[in-house]
C-alpha cells in the first residue's frame, strides 16, 4: 500500500502541475484576447460617423471582449474544480503516505523491542523493563495499524466520491461555457451578415 500511495502521490502532483499549466495557458489566451479587444476599441472613431468599417470593428471588439470573459470564467472554473481537487488530494495522499511510514517505523520499533527482550532474557537482566518496552511498542504498532486501516478505507471512499463530484461539476461547467461560446459565435455571425462592407 505504501508503494501504491507513493506512486499515486507522484501522479497527483504531476497532474496538479499539468492542470495549473493548462489553466495558466487559458488565462494567457484570455489576456491576449483582451489586448486584441483593446486594440480594436482604439480603432473605433470617437465621432458619431457610423460606417460599415466602424460597425465591423465594433462587432469584432464586442466579440473578443465577450469571448475573453467566457475564457476567464472557464479558467477560474477549471482552477477551482480541477487544480484545487488535485492539490487537495496531493496533500491528503501525502498525509496517508506519512501515516504508513509511521506504521513502518512503529513496526521497526516493535521488532527492536522484541530483540531487546530476547537479549534481556538471555542475560537475565532488565527483563521487566524490556517487557514493558516491548508491550508499549506492540500497543503503539497495533493502534497505528488500526487507525491506518480506518483512515485508508475512509480516504479511498472520500477520494472517489470527491473526484467524481468535482469532475462531473467541471464537465457540466465546460458544457455550459461551450454553449455560451457557440451562442456568441452564432450571434456575431448573424450580426456580421447584416453589415454591408463595400468591396
Amino acid at each position: 500500500m505504501k508503494c501504491i500511495l507513493a506512486v499515486y502521490h507522484s501522479a497527483i502532483k504531476d497532474a496538479t502541475v499539468a492542470a495549473d499549466l493548462a489553466s495558466k495557458c487559458r488565462k494567457t489566451n484570455a489576456n491576449t484576447l483582451l489586448q486584441i479587444e483593446l486594440a480594436l476599441s482604439n480603432l473605433i472613431p470617437k465621432e458619431c460617423n457610423i460606417t460599415s468599417e466602424t460597425d465591423l470593428t465594433t462587432l469584432l471588439s464586442n466579440f473578443f471582449e465577450s469571448f475573453q470573459k467566457i475564457l476567464v470564467r472557464l479558467s477560474s472554473d477549471e482552477d477551482l474544480k480541477l487544480s484545487d481537487t488535485f492539490r487537495y488530494y496531493a496533500i491528503d495522499t501525502g498525509a496517508a503516505r506519512d501515516l504508513l511510514y509511521r506504521r513502518c517505523r512503529a513496526l521497526a520499533d516493535y521488532e527492536t523491542a522484541n530483540r531487546n527482550l530476547d537479549k534481556a532474557r538471555a542475560r537475565m537482566k532488565d527483563v521487566q523493563t524490556a517487557e514493558d518496552a516491548q508491550t508499549a511498542a506492540n500497543e503503539r504498532f497495533k493502534s497505528i495499524s488500526e487507525s491506518a486501516k480506518l483512515e485508508l478505507e475512509d480516504f479511498k471512499v472520500r477520494r472517489i466520491k470527491y473526484f467524481h463530484k468535482n469532475l462531473v461539476d467541471l464537465a457540466e461547467l465546460e458544457v455550459k461555457h461551450a454553449k455560451s461560446q457557440i451562442e456568441l459565435i452564432k450571434s456575431s455571425l448573424m450580426r456580421l451578415k447584416l453589415i454591408n462592407i463595400p468591396v
